[in-house]
């Protein structure tokens, strides 16, 4: 899961970049349409990567965590993005984006974390519940192998979304 918040991250960071690369030619040409979207997404991203560490540190340490809640600033910042922006040739691109990661999100957010705050804080005096630790340890490494297969397929879809974005920008 940490390789695909940082996947997430990586890019937005790149289509940040890409966005960045291209001058504004007034109006709401593609230029200011990326700058737009440049100038939303740059800080969007700083405070996602600061909000994502901490909950990955949370979750990891046994914490209760709330993924949604994590990645929603970056999404309503997406979408304060996709309001200001009305250039078609940008529009179209960075709406297959927001959508991509608004889909990744809900994936990470349906995650039940509390089985790691269980194995965190097991009682491993007691037999009846070291077994009962080692079952759910079993559902959670089943469903983490499920969920690694569905976030890798959806971090592909995310960058060639960046990509596209990124392409529509770089050409101005």
């Amino acid at each position: 899961m940490t390789f695909s918040i940082r996947r997430a991250s990586f890019a937005v960071a790149a289509v940040g970049l890409s966005l960045g690369l291209v001058s504004c030619a007034g109006g709401q040409s593609v230029a200011a349409a990326c700058e737009v979207a440049n100038d939303t997404m740059t800080t969007a991203t700083e405070t996602f990567n600061a909000d994502a560490q901490a909950f990955l540190t949370d979750a990891m340490s046994g914490k209760e965590v709330d993924a949604k809640a994590a990645f929603a600033p970056m999404i309503t910042a997406l979408e304060e993005t996709q309001s200001k922006v009305t250039n078609e040739k940008v529009k179209e691109p960075l709406d297959n984006f927001v959508a991509e990661f608004s889909s990744m999100a809900d994936a990470i957010g349906s995650v039940d974390m509390s089985g790691f705050a269980a194995l965190q804080n097991a009682d491993m005096s007691d037999p009846a519940k070291v077994e009962e630790l080692q079952a759910k340890s079993l559902e959670l490494q089943e469903q983490s192998a499920e969920l690694t297969a569905d976030l890798q397929e959806r971090s592909e879809k995310l960058m060639k979304a960046a990509e596209a974005l990124g392409s529509v920008c770089s050409a101005g």
